[in-house]
């Protein structure tokens, strides 16, 4: 497979106490391709910024000429999906994959998933995505994973966001012509749905290659909240009210699965 870039956009707000975890896990990729990393710090008032800084120092040095880390400071709260836009709007890679910063990989993850790009036929492949393991608060790990369909696309993600956001892979051009915003509602929930509206696919790899951390202040930990905002994201792509009933009445039946 010919050599390529992928940047990893990693939205960053108070997270002084997991971010080199998730900075470690990119670096370790088994994917020798050239890595950028690009840490969107989000008006932290932690040591957020001086723990990244201080990682690039003592990390990304001439020995890892294929590992590169650029830091953008944002001078305002602008919320993680705006935090993302920008990152994208920089990012040089042919790729982009997205990482929360309380979240990790498996040093396989970006090695599998542009294997996939490679030997798919199916041009219409917008996205590649991983199961995810869940982990405490505190990073331990909770025995549950939660698995991957071999592929999805705007119907199947009507009923169901398959998709993580820390789990998931596109070609450049693809990422960089949505843009993430309504973030009161489920931001990149609605970004996918836009992407694969036109026909697209979102394939699947069915191994938990995303660590995924359930925190205390993540949008999705409230399972009343979460709700709200996928049905709002139903409202914002144009769905009927009746077919949204529908698709929401399947959303919730899949989640009582999912994580029960």
């Amino acid at each position: 497979m010919a050599k390529t870039k992928v940047s990893v956009v990693i939205p960053a707000h108070n997270a002084e106490n997991y971010i080199v975890q998730a900075l470690d896990s990119v670096v370790n990729q088994t994917l020798e391709d050239e890595i950028e990393i690009i840490v969107v710090n989000d008006a932290s008032t932690d040591r957020t910024v001086d723990v990244t800084e201080e990682y690039a120092r003592k990390t990304i040095t001439a020995e890892l000429a294929n590992r590169s880390l650029v830091i953008i400071n944002n001078e305002e709260n602008k919320g993680v999906a705006e935090s993302r836009n920008i990152g994208i709007a920089v990012a040089t890679g042919e790729y982009i994959a997205f990482l929360d910063a309380d979240d990790w990989w498996d040093e396989t993850k970006l090695e599998k998933q542009l294997n996939v790009f490679a030997v798919s036929n199916d041009k219409n492949t917008k996205i590649v995505f991983t199961a995810r393991g869940l982990f405490d608060f505190n990073g331990n790990p909770l025995g549950k994973i939660i698995e991957t369909p071999e592929y999805t696309d705007y119907k199947h993600m009507l009923k169901t966001n398959s998709i993580n956001c820390s789990s998931a892979i596109m070609k450049a051009e693809i990422a960089k012509s949505v843009k993430m915003d309504y973030p009161e509602y489920a931001e990149d929930y609605i970004y996918w749905l836009r992407i694969l509206k036109d026909g697209g696919v979102a394939v699947g790899i069915n191994e938990p290659l995303l660590k995924y951390r359930m925190s205390k202040t993540s949008k999705s930990g409230n399972k009343l909240h979460a709700a709200k905002m996928h049905f709002g994201a139903y409202r914002v792509i144009g769905v009927p009210l009746y077919k949204a009933i529908y698709y929401f009445m399947c959303y919730a039946l899949e989640g009582v699965r999912k994580y029960s």
